[in-house]
């Protein structure tokens, strides 16, 4: 899968993601397409995949403690794929990559919270926190990301910290990241 992604990052470097296809994405790293949709529904699916592999490659070094240094270690590590980034977050249009980053997130609060308080039916209040939550951290991020907001990694940690509800903090500071936690999401 890592062939794949690598492929599209090379036909980032001279085409913008409205204008690389799938079979293209093929093409430049020597697969047949039936072998990207085994993996793959389509590019958005790749790079949410490619999210999800750089989120959970932060995570694994996550202190213990949900704190401001951990938002901090996180932004810091998906900021050294901001061009990465950049490139693939400008289809506007189709929604598709906001759509899945907020998708994965939302479902990785839900998981930990449902985990934290012994597998409890979440109830709409909290799911709706969440996804009000999880969106403002996603628009804000690409905000920063993109160079629209004047704010330091520093500022955006504190921030995001000060802003998360008391019990996903609750929830995220008893959690031990690991691969499960992405097991079934997507």
């Amino acid at each position: 899968m890592n062939k794949i992604l690598n492929a599209l990052e090379k036909l980032l470097q001279h085409h913008n993601i409205n204008n690389i296809s799938v079979l293209s994405i093929c093409k430049e790293c020597g697969i047949v397409p039936q072998t990207f949709y085994n993996h793959f529904h389509d590019k958005y699916d790749l790079i949410a995949w490619s999210f999800k592999k750089d989120v959970l490659m932060s995570l694994k070094n996550f202190p213990k403690d949900y704190s401001v240094q951990s938002i901090k270690a996180l932004l810091d590590s998906l900021k050294s794929r901001k061009s990465f980034y950049k490139k693939v977050y400008i289809d506007d249009d189709q929604h598709y990559v906001d759509n899945y980053t907020h998708r994965l997130n939302v479902q990785l609060a839900e998981r930990i919270v449902r985990l934290y308080s012994w597998n409890h039916k979440m109830n709409i209040n909290e799911q709706l926190i969440i996804q009000y939550h999880m969106y403002g951290i996603m628009r804000v991020f690409k905000l920063w990301l993109f160079g629209c907001m004047d704010i330091t990694t520093d500022q955006l940690a504190k921030f995001q910290y000060k802003e998360t509800p008391k019990f996903l903090i609750d929830a995220l500071n008893e959690h031990v990241f690991n691969n499960s936690d992405f097991d079934d999401i997507f």
